[in-house]
């Protein structure tokens, strides 16, 4: 299923087009708006376009790359999607935003200003769309929106593809597996915080949502049916793909990606190298420790 999926992509001109925020550049890193050409909702139509923030240094050498992966989005979100700025010159880094959210569901107003037009979205709720449509589904895409991006890095001179790597909390966490399960470089290290979209017969039994929003959009499938569809796009079977280090964490008062979602994956990653933190007394939030804990396992792989 997902060599297919990776053999559409193939096929798929990403037509890189790159806008520097020039006000947020300086002489050590240059900050740019990034827009990708990834694969249509289905087999067949038009590429969607999706979006990110692009941070290279600009000493000439080769730099270890991180890709940025972001929670679930809300349909009417006012917020500004993260800007990265030109001080830290030590990465090359993706702040990615995957089809229909954040970058991709901005308003001109609501996102740092870049001379371009209101991005809007066009999926409705994501979980929902296209559900139970395998070659169709929200997820199918915007897994491969992900890999479309690390794709983008390997054009870049200032990458170094050795040193990969990935992190991300809920959503943004699901995105860290994926990536690294699917994309055609390996990944060195990632650091998914309170998982997303782990175990769905299990996870469907634990808490509401997303498993309301399944069964209202289920149509005729059984239940049988619906965890086959899902199980192409769950954690827990993508992690068995997965080569890289692995640093995870899990808040035991997670009541919207709890413990057993995020044991899931993290049980069936093959690689030794791998640790998982829990937080007795954390809900579905980000540790105020995590980015010193997973940037200092980054660097102790780091070649």
């Amino acid at each position: 299923y997902w060599a297919a999926a990776k053999e559409q992509l193939e096929a798929i001109d990403m037509k890189a087009q790159l806008t520097e925020l020039e006000k947020k550049s300086t002489d050590k890193r240059k900050i740019y708006l990034v827009e990708l050409q990834s694969v249509p909702d289905g087999p067949e139509g038009e590429p969607v376009i999706v979006r990110g923030y692009y941070a290279e240094p600009q000493d000439g050498q080769k730099h270890p790359v991180i890709m940025h992966f972001y929670g679930y989005d809300s349909q009417n979100a006012t917020s500004w999607p993260p800007c990265p700025g030109g001080n830290d010159s030590e990465y090359a880094e993706f702040f990615f935003s995957i089809r229909g959210q954040m970058l991709n569901n901005r308003k001109a107003a609501n996102r740092y200003p870049d001379g371009k037009e209101d991005f809007v979205n066009i999926y409705g709720d994501w979980f929902a769309y296209n559900f139970g449509v395998k070659d169709g589904y929200y997820y199918r895409g915007a897994f491969l929106d992900c890999v479309q991006a690390v794709r983008f890095m390997a054009t870049r001179e200032t990458s170094d593809m050795t040193q990969l790597f990935a992190e991300g909390s809920s959503q943004g966490g699901a995105l860290s597996y994926a990536v690294a399960a699917l994309s055609d470089y390996p990944f060195t290290a990632i650091a998914p915080c309170v998982a997303f979209l782990g175990d769905f017969p299990d996870y469907f039994n634990i808490v509401g949502w997303p498993a309301e929003t399944a069964k209202a959009n289920k149509g005729s499938m059984t239940d049988e049916e619906m965890y086959t569809f899902l199980s192409y796009f769950d954690t827990k079977n993508l992690a068995t793909r997965i080569s890289a280090s692995v640093i995870a964490c899990s808040g035991l008062q997670d009541g919207t990606c709890p413990p057993h979602t995020n044991l899931a994956p993290y049980n069936n990653l093959p690689t030794e190298d791998k640790v998982i933190y829990y937080y007795p007394e954390m809900g579905h939030e980000i540790p105020s420790d995590w980015n010193k804990k997973i940037m200092n396992f980054f660097k102790e792989r780091m070649k």
